[in-house]
């Protein structure tokens, strides 16, 4: 399903994707000299409807994602339990 480090990874690379790209935020290199802040637009930043239309397609299918990785995680938690038992039963 995917260790951690590429989930966040691949997470990371669907929002410098879809969302800094969309808004014009600058990719920068984490120094302090850099001020990040300063390409950033002045007041409120307004959502259209295609933009929260994408948004809600892209939140969906990380949901799903997470969903079927909570799943694999139950199911091989439970796998576990049920060979110990069984184990423990034939005893």
């Amino acid at each position: 399903m995917g260790e951690t480090g590429d989930i966040a990874g691949k997470s990371n690379q669907l929002a410098h994707a879809e969302v800094y790209q969309h808004f014009r935020i600058p990719v920068e290199p984490c120094e302090r000299e850099v001020y990040s802040c300063a390409h950033a637009p002045e007041g409120p930043v307004e959502l259209d409807d295609a933009y929260m239309s994408k948004a809600a397609i892209i939140a969906g299918r990380q949901l799903a994602k997470a969903g079927f990785r909570l799943a694999d995680l139950s199911n091989g938690i439970w796998a576990n339990s049920i060979v110990i038992r069984s184990c423990a039963l034939a005893r």
